[in-house]
């Protein structure tokens, strides 16, 4: 398996630790094979279905199914409301601070990347660190952790870099490794779902900010999703994602699983909580989670997402 980065030496408060540097996506080789060429174009194919689909007036349409998506993103992070009390947050965002208003902050980071993505301006950093700033709205995380990149050492599960699953990119690291995202993301000639994953899944390694990763990953990914496919509205993807939670974060590991240290877990889906997309930069206050929800009584869906078979190679 080709290399996926490189580990590289750094001091964390006295402490020697082993950082994560992903590969740039301009150095990889990035041609899928057939069958994964063939499940990308089944993919796009059913999202063009389902766009073609849409009523005239898609709008309260399209606005049930973003919902559905940031309800669905949020609760991947342990984060989850009634619906009810999500619709009442969006409409007064000047409410107490809740989880409803966090899953509505989502909802507007979301928004505004759909909105930038019907355009043709190309991604910047500057547009990441909006929809950052947009989604941690009225969230205890500190104001000098919002809408900027991180300025400290980052790391996911644990409690410190010392014990963490992943010790992410040095900061000196991330101008870099941003740069090289998003000259990846704002590419036009490479298959437009694989183009998605490998942007998320780069994002996540990367953890350009103290907190909010995952969500604002999934955010990319309906960013590149309504880009390239000239959608009007983009799939829930996160409904699938939070499906199966525990396979979407250990699937997350595995472009790395290369690099990975002598003896180090690899991070299977029964050990979520040690590789997780949101993690932690140092000093960093997260929101404070609930424990998981029950989607049934939390009014996340009707009924829980079934789980789902991987579908293999014949």
């Amino acid at each position: 398996m080709e290399e996926a980065g490189r580990h590289q030496p750094a001091v964390w408060n006295g402490r020697r630790i082993q950082a994560f540097v992903p590969t740039l996506l301009s150095e990889r080789d990035l041609t899928l094979s057939a069958y994964a060429a063939n499940r990308c174009g089944a993919a796009e194919a059913s999202v063009a279905t389902g766009a073609a689909a849409l009523p005239g007036d898609y709008a309260p349409l399209a606005r049930l199914l973003l919902r559905a998506e940031g309800i669905a993103s949020s609760y991947v992070e342990g984060v989850s409301a009634p619906v009810l009390d999500v619709v009442l947050a969006e409409q007064d965002r000047s409410g107490p601070h809740s989880p409803a208003a966090w899953v509505a902050a989502n909802l507007q980071a979301m928004t505004d990347a759909v909105t930038h993505a019907i355009g043709t301006d190309p991604l910047t950093v500057g547009d990441l660190c909006a929809w950052h700033t947009a989604l941690m709205t009225g969230s205890p995380t500190p104001a000098e952790h919002v809408g900027h990149v991180r300025t400290e050492q980052g790391w996911i599960g644990g409690t410190s870099p010392i014990d963490a699953h992943l010790v992410t990119a040095p900061v000196a690291e991330l101008d870099t490794l941003l740069a090289d995202l998003l000259d990846f993301t704002n590419r036009t000639d490479v298959d437009a779902v694989a183009q998605a994953a490998v942007a998320h899944a780069q994002f996540e390694v990367i953890h350009p900010f103290a907190d909010g990763n995952g969500r604002i990953g999934r955010v990319l990914i309906l960013w590149l999703l309504t880009r390239r496919l000239q959608l009007r509205t983009p799939p829930p993807v996160s409904v699938l994602l939070a499906a199966d939670v525990g396979g979407y974060t250990s699937g997350l590991g595995r472009p790395r699983a290369a690099a990975a240290a002598p003896g180090a877990d690899r991070g299977r889906g029964r050990r979520r909580a040690r590789h997780h997309p949101e993690g932690r930069a140092g000093g960093a206050v997260s929101p404070r989670r609930r424990r998981r929800p029950h989607p049934v009584r939390d009014g996340v869906t009707k009924r829980p997402w079934p789980a789902r078979r991987p579908l293999r190679q014949r």
